[in-house]
């Protein structure tokens, strides 16, 4: 477990994962999808992009929760005061400018109206509407931080083990951010060794590995195995030889993709934070998150031997960044590779 900063437990806990510089948004990844025209790369890119904002949800979740009152109260304000501007007479040009200014100014009230023409009536109207605005614009920011702070923290105190049930669902969106990353590196070498078998599965069966597929070697085919997919292998040899690798591992997604390709994409920094994803997922589902001597020494973390793997919102936040960029670096590599290939045919 953390040490607490101060005597109160619950506030060290707050104050670590509802900070204003924490991203809780469900903003999509900024893929440039248009780069990738090889239908198969795409397709695995849209579903990978798809697991892990949906895991982003996740997080997500208990602070929806602790705002939904905040966010429901200045919504109903803000719209009570735009029912109010249905009568107000304004033609379109001011419309117009209207919007464009509460899009820019959304808490100024009556300075973002600095030369438009209204009456005092009307510019009263649109500044307590504007001010209603403003809250909701507000949850975002530091003050609604504090608001969220103040929503949730009567909660945390009245149910005892409110804290150890929001950690077991950080730890749950940990394990889904690393098998969104599993599911594409597997599924993409599958789909892209099935696709162009002649380039990329000979150098598969080469390999050797600790998972040798039975009855089919660089040098024969058993009858069972050809049996199995009706005697024909031409389309499925990605499916085949995909059990030989191990993509449950940083390491043996490296070696598979470097198998058929040139795959050198991440960087030792960004493989450190992957592989400590990697160690963190197997030891909340193989040993019940509990630290154990071993993870300390592929990691090299300062977590506590015994005690539960804490897990909080910015580590969250770090492992979707890099989840995001090794998948993406993965996916631009295959898709290069095959346009090369393309060209040159």
């Amino acid at each position: 477990m953390t040490t607490s900063c101060s005597d109160d437990p619950i506030k060290d806990w707050l104050n670590k994962n509802c900070s204003a510089d924490l991203d809780l948004s469900s903003m999509l990844m900024s893929f440039e999808l248009k780069k990738l025209s090889t239908p198969l790369i795409r397709n695995r890119a849209l579903v990978f992009r798809d697991n892990v904002s949906n895991t982003g949800e996740l997080l997500q979740l208990p602070f929806f929760i602790a705002s939904a009152p905040l966010m429901e109260s200045a919504m109903n304000r803000m719209e009570q005061h735009l029912d109010g501007l249905k009568s107000v007479p304004l033609c379109l040009p001011e419309l117009s400018d209207l919007y464009s200014r509460v899009e820019r100014f959304p808490s100024e009230g009556l300075k973002s109206f600095e030369g438009l023409q209204l009456s005092e009536g009307t510019a009263k109207l649109i500044s307590s509407g504007l001010s209603a605005l403003g809250e909701v614009f507000e949850l975002t920011g530091e003050k609604g931080t504090d608001k969220m702070k103040q929503a949730i923290e009567p909660a945390l105190r009245i149910y005892d083990n409110s804290i150890p049930v929001i950690e077991h669902l950080f730890r749950a969106t940990l394990c889904s951010f690393w098998t969104a990353l599993e599911v594409l590196a597997s599924d993409l070498w599958e789909d892209a060794v099935n696709s162009e078998p002649l380039k990329l599965a000979s150098s598969a069966l080469r390999e050797k590995t600790d998972h040798e597929v039975e009855g089919i070697t660089q040098k024969q085919v058993s009858v069972d195995a050809l049996f199995k997919h009706n005697f024909d292998l031409s389309n499925v040899m990605g499916t085949v030889l995909k059990s030989k690798f191990d993509f449950s591992s940083v390491h043996g997604i490296e070696k598979a993709f470097r198998c058929i390709i040139r795959f050198d994409a991440w960087t030792d920094d960004e493989k450190r934070i992957l592989i400590l994803l990697e160690k963190s997922r197997h030891l909340i589902q193989h040993r019940a998150g509990i630290v154990d001597a071993k993870f300390l020494e592929l990691t090299g973390t300062a977590a506590n031997l015994g005690e539960p793997l804490v897990v909080s919102a910015p580590d969250l936040q770090n492992y979707r960044q890099a989840v995001t960029r090794a998948g993406w670096k993965l996916i631009l590599q295959m898709e290069n590779w095959f346009q090369e290939n393309k060209a040159s045919n």
